[in-house]
């Protein structure tokens, strides 16, 4: 009735593919019995790990495309707020103050909205034909992408939130982190992100530190900018546990990251609305 992949009772045989599907069937009588083969030898997700839903036909599918085209249209609003923000930055002018920090963002908020395409529940496959074992490469390689725009994005933002030392160092296990997702197999970069993603505690230990200082030493300080990081910070956290299968929860980053450069958005739409009426009274007089 549905396959996914290939079952298998030894490793080298198995094949693993992860893709949403739905399977429609008329039963028989009141009472049916489901035979479900399930093989996970190496993934450190795989098998049966996400409860089966079962129902009409079309309330299953009317559920399914409203929570694919949901992800698929806040993806695209996403990726178009990264465009306006790139292309703010770039008629803004390289020697304005903030351009280079605005532009990385972009960056970064696209790259996002990527990851959020190809990782779980994986809509990608809805409206392309891309095997699961590139999926999965894309989906790793956008979310390091994502990272490392958004830790320079912090670190140009205030190097106070992100020191040098722990920028590079964070960097170089990026770097490191891509090109084995390029070159391994799955099992392979999925336990090394998982590794690597411990690192994750010193850069946010760095940034409550830097605003500990800002605090404490009365810096100047945009509140929008605090507020966001650190539910951000602790969003992540969410992600990374529901990742380990700790907690039973949703993915959060993604929701907190978007509503973060929504809210960068208006705050400089709001300084550009102001500048704009300066500029005009000054022609006026």
């Amino acid at each position: 009735m549905l396959r996914l992949g290939e079952i298998s009772q030894t490793p080298a045989q198995q094949v693993t593919e992860k893709a949403p599907k739905i399977a429609s069937f008329v039963p028989k009588s009141e009472y049916f019995s489901l035979s479900i083969q399930v093989s996970n030898y190496t993934h450190l997700h795989g098998g049966l790990e996400k409860p089966l839903r079962i129902g009409l036909s079309s309330t299953i599918n009317r559920q399914f495309m409203a929570q694919m085209m949901s992800i698929a249209m806040v993806c695209g609003a996403v990726l178009g707020l990264g465009l306006f923000t790139i292309m703010f930055s770039i008629f803004r002018g390289a020697a304005q103050r903030n351009s280079r920090s605005i532009f990385i963002f972009g960056i970064f908020i696209i790259f996002l909205a990527l990851h959020n395409l190809f990782s779980a529940p994986y809509p990608y496959t809805i409206f392309t034909d891309i095997g699961w074992l590139l999926g999965s490469r894309l989906e790793y390689l956008f979310t390091f992408l994502a990272v490392f725009f958004f830790i320079t994005y912090m670190h140009l933002f205030n190097p106070r939130y992100l020191k040098h030392a722990i920028y590079y160092v964070g960097i170089g296990l990026l770097m490191l982190n891509i090109a084995v997702t390029l070159l391994s197999a799955p099992e392979v970069f999925q336990r090394l992100a998982i590794y690597s993603s411990i690192y994750g505690l010193v850069v946010v230990g760095n940034f409550i530190y830097g605003f500990y200082q800002t605090l404490s030493q009365r810096f100047a300080y945009s509140r929008l900018t605090l507020c966001a990081v650190f539910f951000l910070c602790v969003t992540v956290l969410n992600d990374y546990l529901l990742l380990l299968n700790v907690i039973e929860s949703i993915h959060l980053s993604f929701i907190s990251t978007s509503l973060y450069a929504l809210l960068i958005m208006f705050q400089q739409s709001r300084h550009y609305a102001h500048q704009t009426c300066h500029t005009e009274q000054l022609n006026n007089e």
